[in-house]
């Protein structure tokens, strides 16, 4: 790609002296994105989840991305939390630990007790990031222009709008008050379900750059040990955080979208607590109810249907791919056809998914590569705590009860209705809308093209046989005009390089219908 976008010249590493190993291409791209920094560091954690684009060695590379720093000066974040809270932390807090829980590019995390006795944590931003972030951002959607407009990759996946979709994702991040609606909104969805705890969120001190909320305390989710100690059935805690990701997606169509084990914790009884709800997805109605006709086709095994339903969210941007895309997906499911529905491992099947998105340039929308990251991740964390765990089988039921639903007469019902109202809408506009077309037509407003590979085909076909025809007949012409010029030739100075002349004529000549007729011959 570097040739394609003209920045061989200017980059050293891309220089055929330099014979670097096509592996170290992922630890190159990490190593450069850290040194980047913090907007770049975070693009490539975005790209960490794409796998519908990137290989599997760049998606477990860009995995690897921290964005840890150093902390900054208690000064510093006594200034922020006093400019954002309009008080120092001495006076807002009874107490405020200066050493950070955690430091990372954007912020940093302090323990911290109320006057009320609870612990806090509380999230305080970096200066000048947000700044940065807009400055940085704009900067990768240039490149991001200037390799779609030179490369074949960009322009099959829009890196343009890609780049747009990741920016949309980041920058909301930014402001925590964003954040905070997103905790609120989790804890309303889970107020009655004792098997996950969202922690509280403080509003009297939280503002767009400071955050406070609950500090919970617990073993990490991928602590066994820990887990062992507290004596929580390994086996059960799979299953809650599997139907608990299921149930956020597919029943409100709102998932915690960072599906870093370091934000779950698990408390005494095994109840799952979720923190860091900076980055959220969102599936609408529509997207739910064709997630599960596709859930349904894979099950199936019709790579048609399956194909059809990627059309339909808008993952394959081709159309004329999908003959290709179809078959790649019956081989596909042809592979576990022979498992039963339990055994088949989510993880491969996702992976293997990803190799025939990346063969036929499909691009998933942003919350879907999301929802499909999470999915295959809480998996991962499944099968850690519970070596027999299976997804799909873990899930069985509550798929069994979201198909009933989602194909039940009531649920058609809303549908046809729906159906029928967006038809009337449009009615009374169609005489116009037709009106129109036809002025266009009319007038000559309107082009139309086809496109065919078959007539694209016997275009080159015919084309060649054309160049072929007129080589022939040049071919002709040299050895009719040179066997004239012998004939007709009688200097009395006849020399030798005549002879050459006339000689070479005729080995070009012969050689020029050779090879037309070797190349006639391959062609068929």
């Amino acid at each position: 790609m570097g040739a394609e976008l003209g920045l061989r010249r200017f980059v050293p590493f891309l220089h055929p002296e330099w014979q670097i190993q096509r592996e170290a291409g992922p630890a190159h791209l990490r190593a450069a994105l850290q040194e980047l920094g913090a907007t770049f560091i975070k693009f490539g954690q975005l790209l960490s989840t794409r796998a519908d684009i990137l290989p599997p060695d760049y998606i477990a590379e860009l995995a690897k991305l921290q964005d840890a720093l150093p902390p900054l000066p208690a000064g510093t974040v006594a200034a922020v939390i006093e400019q954002e809270l309009g008080a120092s932390p001495e006076a807002l807090f009874a107490e405020f630990d200066p050493v950070p829980l955690a430091a990372a590019s954007t912020s940093q995390v302090h323990a911290a007790r109320l006057r009320s006795g609870e612990e806090v944590a509380v999230k305080v931003q970096r200066p000048g990031v947000a700044a940065l972030f807009t400055a940085d951002l704009e900067i990768v959607r240039q490149l991001a222009g200037l390799a779609e407009a030179r490369t074949t990759f960009g322009r099959d996946y829009d890196l343009v709008g890609l780049a747009d979709e990741m920016a949309s994702t980041l920058l909301p991040s930014l402001d925590y008050r964003n954040e905070a609606l997103n905790i609120e909104r989790f804890r309303e969805q889970y107020a009655a379900d004792p098997r996950v705890y969202i922690p509280r969120m403080h509003a009297e001190y939280s503002t767009s750059r400071v955050l406070t909320v609950e500090l919970l305390r617990g073993a990490k989710i991928t602590d066994i040990p820990a887990l062992e100690r507290m004596g929580v059935d390994r086996h059960e805690l799979a299953l809650t955080s599997a139907r608990v990701l299921l149930e956020s997606v597919f029943e409100s169509g709102f998932f915690h979208a960072d599906p870093h084990p370091g934000n779950y914790f698990v408390q005494p009884g095994g109840r799952l607590a979720v923190i860091d709800f900076g980055l959220v997805g969102h599936i609408s109605a529509g997207t739910r109810e064709e997630l599960i006709r596709l859930f349904v086709a894979v099950v199936a095994r019709n790579g048609s249907r399956v194909a059809d339903s990627l059309v339909r969210l808008g993952a394959l941007n081709r159309p004329r791919e999908r003959q290709g895309l179809v078959r790649d997906l019956e081989r596909l499911l042809d592979q576990y056809f022979d498992l039963p529905l339990g055994d088949v491992p989510i993880g491969k099947l996702f992976a293997d998914s990803m190799r025939v998105a990346r063969r036929r340039s499909l691009q998933l929308p942003t919350n879907l590569a999301l929802m499909a990251t999470v999915v295959a991740t809480n998996e991962g964390v499944g099968r850690e705590l519970d070596p027999g765990f299976r997804l799909l089988e873990a899930v069985r039921p509550y798929a069994q009860h979201l198909l009933a639903r989602t194909l039940s007469p009531a649920a058609m019902a809303r549908r046809l209705g729906q159906g029928m109202a967006d038809t009337l809408e449009v009615l009374p506009q169609l005489p116009g809308r037709i009106e129109t077309l036809l002025d266009e037509l009319e007038s000559g407003g309107i082009e139309v093209s086809a496109r065919s590979d078959q007539v694209e085909r016997l275009g080159r076909q015919l084309n060649q046989a054309a160049n072929r025809l007129a080589l022939s007949i040049l071919a002709a012409a040299f050895i009719i005009g040179c066997s004239v010029l012998l004939v007709t030739y009688r200097s009395s100075s006849w020399t030798i390089l005549a002879s050459v002349l006339f000689g070479s004529g005729f080995v070009a000549a012969f050689a020029l219908g050779l090879w037309l007729a070797i190349s006639i011959l391959r062609s068929e």
